[in-house]
């Protein structure tokens, strides 16, 4: 079971579908549940609670991909105790990052998961310039600093030779830019990742604050200035509320940061013919392509919650609360799969043919259809059960 957040869960259901994995609705039925964050205000948790209390396990997906995204964990969130452990968006700094605050879960590099990698372009002029300012949360609020950050860049932006293309997020006035002549304004939605692609593909440099946007644009190989690369506070306050943050700050930050004071114009044309730098970041939270194998490897473990009888007393459990709402359906296919998962078909059309060959033939044809119905697709015991069916006249 995968509980999606806007899109970024969506290549990572795929990638599982084709190797051969069911994707089902039910935490109580699920072997494994994928959330992407474990903190109660996110809704989210008491699926992963409820698949563990059934014998699966819990792991959390990447809810965003800036170099800090596990810095919540820092003294802002507490960890879940549910959770078995935690895909990084990519590469290995952000596990580094969490063994350095002493977050308690495994922290997995699988490669990246948001989008499909490309080479760092080559160095080149700044012409366009995409601008994506700190977006609104989803009540439409956005604190006053994070407000006057959003038009100090756009100023500076504003003030340089290059065609500047705003892509917001809500209404333009929420993210206090305004609208000026020259200027073009897209507004985009969250989890629109073809769209952020296009755009991001489509421009010289990317400019926007350490975030999922600003990340896929390294991946993507534009590009790439931020601003308040290096702040890790809560959104109401500009001041640091991790706990310990300077032993990862200088670590996570990325190479070209519009700091108060530079020359945006200058940082960019620097970033444009850069390699070298943006090279170490990407590495570190980047990373390579996503290795599904390598995390269906983890998602197993041991195995211990994969065993037939754990699975099977799991199914059958929640067979039976789903038969007291009458979903008498729902209840039929996890009983089937339970017993299909515990039982081996195959005996049973072996232990048939004995009986048949010992006069049984009532019984015989009894657990020949039984397989039968148990699984339709069993070629091998709907041949028997046909041989052996009583002559019609």
């Amino acid at each position: 079971m995968i509980l999606d957040h806007q899109g970024k869960s969506v290549r990572i259901a795929q990638a599982l579908a084709a190797r051969g994995c069911e994707l089902v609705s039910n935490a109580e039925v699920a072997d494994v549940v994928l959330i992407d964050h474990d903190v109660p205000s996110h809704g989210k948790i008491q699926h992963a609670e409820a698949c563990v209390a059934a014998g699966g396990r819990a792991f959390i997906y990447p809810h965003g991909a800036d170099s800090a995204v596990l810095a919540g964990w820092d003294g802002l969130f507490t960890p879940s105790p549910v959770i078995t452990g935690l895909f990084a968006p990519g590469g290995p700094g952000h596990a580094e990052v969490a063994r350095r605050f002493g977050y308690p879960h495994p922290v997995y590099d699988v490669g990246w998961t948001m989008c499909e990698l490309r080479p760092r372009r080559a160095p080149h002029i700044v012409q366009n310039v995409l601008f994506a300012p700190l977006h609104p949360n989803g009540d439409g609020h956005l604190s006053e600093w994070l407000v006057a950050r959003n038009r100090d860049i756009f100023d500076r932006l504003l003030a340089t030779p290059a065609k500047l293309t705003v892509r917001h997020i809500d209404e333009l006035e929420l993210n206090g830019i305004p609208r000026v002549d020259g200027v073009e304004y897209v507004q985009a939605r969250l989890g629109d990742f073809a769209g952020q692609l296009a755009q991001i593909d489509a421009t010289d440099v990317v400019v926007s604050d350490r975030s999922t946007f600003s990340s896929i644009a390294v991946a993507r190989g534009a590009t790439t200035v931020m601003f308040d690369a290096s702040v890790i506070a809560e959104d109401l306050a500009r001041y640091y509320r991790v706990d310990h943050v300077e032993l990862y700050r200088e670590y996570a930050r990325f190479p070209f940061e519009a700091e108060d004071g530079v020359d945006i114009w200058e940082l960019m044309n620097d970033a444009a013919i850069d390699s070298e730098l943006v090279g170490d970041w990407r590495a570190r939270f980047i990373g390579g392509p996503f290795d599904v194998d390598a995390m269906l490897d983890i998602l197993v473990g041991d195995g211990a919650h994969l065993a037939p009888g754990v699975r099977s007393a799991r199914l059958h459990r929640t067979a039976l609360t789903w038969v007291e709402r009458s979903d008498y359906v729902g209840a039929a296919r996890l009983l089937t799969e339970a017993i299909r998962g515990s039982v081996d078909l195959e005996l049973l059309n072996d232990l048939a043919v004995v009986w048949w060959n010992q006069g049984r033939e009532e019984d015989a044809r009894a657990l020949l259809r039984t397989c039968v119905a148990l699984d339709p697709g069993d070629a091998s015991a709907a041949g028997n059960l046909a041989a052996i069916a009583p002559a019609t006249v």
